[in-house]
């Protein structure tokens, strides 16, 4: 069984919240824009300053919208983004079309499973990594549409109305099954991550995992934790922990009317190769 591991004393960032992408807006695809779990560009900036130099490739091997890869480019990195959901994909080559109208470069997509990344990449060809793991399924997601459909309905909400987690998904015609893994599948995704990550990141290099720790069942599940775990068992070392804020969801504001309080903070795991 795997227990969480100990972290060190977190740090906190003080960066603004990003909606919509903020600055880099005018960057990304319509697609990318509606997504419901887009990235805080202004702690991507701050953790690129903190993991790499202008002229490092910055590796993420969960995509998604391609935000990394944007800002980036823009910050004078090299930037490879892996994804396995070819509409993502399609965002990502608008996002680097832009980019380099920009910038006058671009960035590299590579469309497939990041638990295969350690053969999708050379070995050691990565200086770091920032990066943002799928969600993990907590109590709250119901687990089918129409049941997220009917929880949003039941607390007086307009799902058309609402800009973030599941709700907007349960909209949609079908969900995207990469955004939402069960535990016991988070904790094999990131294995095989993980392992990868150590044939691909250059020895001495730095990797940042953005997480939110979730309310699973009653009780604060420790994604922070949990990773750390695995990291180490990978052979990675934990070098720092940060907090940063981060946007109320929906599922944050219903539950604080319940006098649940979630967590309002993006965790940042920082490990060293």
């Amino acid at each position: 069984m795997l227990g969480a591991a100990q972290l060190p004393e977190p740090e906190r960032i003080e960066v603004p919240v990003s909606y919509a992408f903020g600055p880099y807006r005018s960057l990304f695809p319509r697609g990318a824009v509606a997504h419901p779990a887009k990235a805080n560009v202004h702690l991507v900036e701050r953790l690129l300053e903190l993991l790499s130099s202008p002229g490092d490739l910055v590796l993420d091997p969960f995509a998604g919208t391609f935000s990394t890869c944007v800002v980036a480019v823009l910050k004078r990195r090299e930037a490879v983004g892996v994804e396995i959901n070819p509409e993502y994909c399609s965002w990502g080559v608008e996002a680097a079309r832009r980019a380099s109208a920009q910038a006058g470069r671009g960035f590299g997509i590579i469309q497939g499973d990041a638990a295969l990344v350690g053969t999708l990449l050379r070995g050691s060809s990565a200086d770091a990594v920032a990066t943002s793991p799928p969600y993990v399924l907590s109590s709250l997601h119901a687990g089918d549409p129409s049941k997220r459909l009917g929880r949003v309905l039941r607390a007086g909400a307009d799902p058309r109305e609402f800009f973030g987690g599941l709700a907007r998904n349960a909209m949609r015609e079908s969900s995207h099954r990469y955004d939402y893994y069960s535990l016991g599948r988070w904790i094999a995704l990131m294995r095989a991550v993980l392992s990868g990550l150590c044939h691909t990141l250059r020895s001495g290099s730095l990797a940042a995992f953005i997480v939110r720790n979730r309310l699973r069942r009653g009780s604060l599940l420790e994604l922070d934790s949990l990773l750390a775990s695995l990291a180490r068992e990978a052979g990675f070392s934990v070098e720092a922990l940060y907090v940063a804020p981060a946007p109320r969801s929906l599922w944050a504001n219903l539950l604080s009317r319940r006098g649940i309080e979630l967590p309002r903070e993006d965790r940042v795991v920082v490990l060293r190769r």
